[in-house]
């Protein structure tokens, strides 16, 4: 008794949905109860991963780590996924988990 190709494909697709998830860091600007991000200490904006990925200038030279993206998508692709961690640990997203 194996497992079947069914089960592999949903164990492989299960794996692969975890593993390409950016981040856990969604949840220390989300409250998951509907209310709106907190706003940003530099910019009093509301605080994003896109904002603080991207736009705000408190982090902008941790950048580098992710070549200074123009985008989210940009940020968050395939070629910076080793990158997005190093930048988190560099303004020290990291150790609020």
């Amino acid at each position: 008794m194996g497992i079947s190709r069914e089960r592999i494909k949903e164990r492989t697709n299960s794996y692969k949905q975890i593993q390409n998830r950016p981040f856990p860091y969604h949840a220390l600007i989300s409250d998951n109860q509907g209310n709106p991000p907190p706003l940003c200490d530099t910019c009093k904006t509301p605080l994003t991963m896109a904002h603080i990925i991207i736009v705000c200038p408190k982090f902008s030279t941790a950048r580098f780590l992710l070549n200074n993206p123009r985008s989210i998508e940009e940020a968050l692709s395939q070629q910076n996924s080793d990158n997005i961690f190093k930048f988190f640990k560099k303004i020290e997203l990291d150790k609020k988990l």
